[in-house]
């Protein structure tokens, strides 16, 4: 039978997955429609400079426009949805962790294991 801790443990693994998968699918909707219907903006992110990256660094500047706020100077309102939906998905992948290790910290012996096949 599964117990209560292993539920919430359950339930904390379960939010992770669905909002990084939400945010993951925001963020790149947020990138294609300033990529689209704002190229200037998109070709001046090319042109920030970025200490470090392991990819694209116009990917990492637009990362840290969306996390900035500063793309609200656009004034475009399916942007600012695709932003709010990304950092609060995001928010939600943090927060998800956060109930995951505290659980984990209050209960050392709970897994999900003992829910399996039940």
């Amino acid at each position: 039978m599964c117990s209560p801790e292993s539920l919430v443990l359950l339930a904390a693994l379960v939010a992770g997955v669905v909002a990084a998968i939400s945010g993951v699918v925001s963020e790149g909707r947020f990138v294609e429609r300033l990529r689209q219907s704002h190229a200037g903006q998109w070709r001046a992110l090319s042109r920030l400079k970025v200490w470090f990256h392991d990819g694209d660094p116009q990917y990492v500047s637009a990362q840290r426009y969306l996390w900035s706020g500063a793309y609200k100077s656009l004034e475009d309102p399916y942007l600012d949805r695709l932003a709010l939906r990304t950092r609060l998905s995001m928010c939600c992948v943090v927060l998800a962790v956060a109930a995951w290790s505290l659980i984990k910290l209050i209960f050392p012996s709970v897994s999900l294991l003992s829910c399996v096949g039940q």
